[in-house]
């Protein structure tokens, strides 16, 4: 008698329903990435581009990225942050936190994408952090 955990790895469909729900989380995630990754390619060529057009794409760009995080935090499963959100006041209370936190992961991401850019370009143009990284 095999115990239940490996009897569910050994069924096909078991293994399957795992997959698709260690997968969706982490397809989500690469793809916040590959779009941060955009939009911090787009700030870096409106930071070294003298050109409006830049800034449209990089502005554009950002905004997506917003809508998108925004898109995973409020059309998915909220967090639960109250314990029991049953009455309309601890549903409000639930929703404004759970957008509060969408705010902030929304904050976040574009400011680790600025921190990101600035260390570039401060990297490319030999700045005070490069030279911590060169050999003496």
């Amino acid at each position: 008698m095999l115990p239940r955990w490996l009897n569910l790895l050994l069924d096909d469909g078991s293994r399957g329903r795992l997959a698709r729900r260690v997968e969706a989380p982490i397809a989500a995630i690469f793809t916040l990435v590959r779009n941060a990754g955009f939009v911090a390619i787009a700030q870096y060529v409106a930071a070294a581009g003298n050109h409006v057009g830049f800034d449209l794409l990089h502005g554009a760009l950002a905004g997506l990225l917003v809508v998108q995080i925004a898109s995973v935090f409020m059309l998915g499963p909220q967090i639960r942050l109250v314990r029991d959100p049953t009455s309309d006041r601890a549903r409000l209370v639930q929703g404004g936190l759970n957008m509060a936190l969408c705010a902030a992961a929304c904050g976040l991401a574009l400011y680790g994408i600025d921190l990101f850019v600035e260390g570039v370009i401060a990297w490319q143009t030999g700045g005070a952090d490069a030279a911590l990284d060169r050999p003496a």
